[in-house]
């Protein structure tokens, strides 16, 4: 029982380490790591103003057509995942697979 309270408390310590490092490296571009905390805390004891808040920053969704975003989306590039390539992989993986079968089965015991 020792041994489980000393590596929570371990645990606690190393979360709380992190949580300093995550603080101190922080740029000042973006909100920092403890205000984010603080900011997620009082929310928790007042849901009420964290909902208007929420609602306050939401953008509009906007409404588009599913063919208006292909098209609009459309890329004349080459894609990212090319047939050929991914058929002869899965080729070899398995003629490398069936060879390591027979291999397996060969083999006196």
């Amino acid at each position: 029982m020792t041994a489980l309270i000393v590596w929570t408390l371990v645990a606690l310590v190393a979360a709380g380490v992190v949580a300093l490092v995550a603080s101190a490296t922080s740029n000042g571009a973006d909100p920092s790591f403890l205000r984010d905390l603080r900011a997620g805390l009082a929310a928790r004891r007042d849901p009420a103003s964290a909902r208007l808040d929420a609602e306050l920053f939401d953008a509009e969704p906007v409404d588009v057509p599913l063919d208006e975003f292909l098209l609009a989306t459309q890329v004349d590039e080459d894609g990212y995942l090319h047939v050929d390539e991914l058929r002869d992989t899965l080729g070899k993986a398995k003629q490398k697979a069936v060879r390591s079968v027979h291999e397996l089965t060969r083999r006196p015991v």
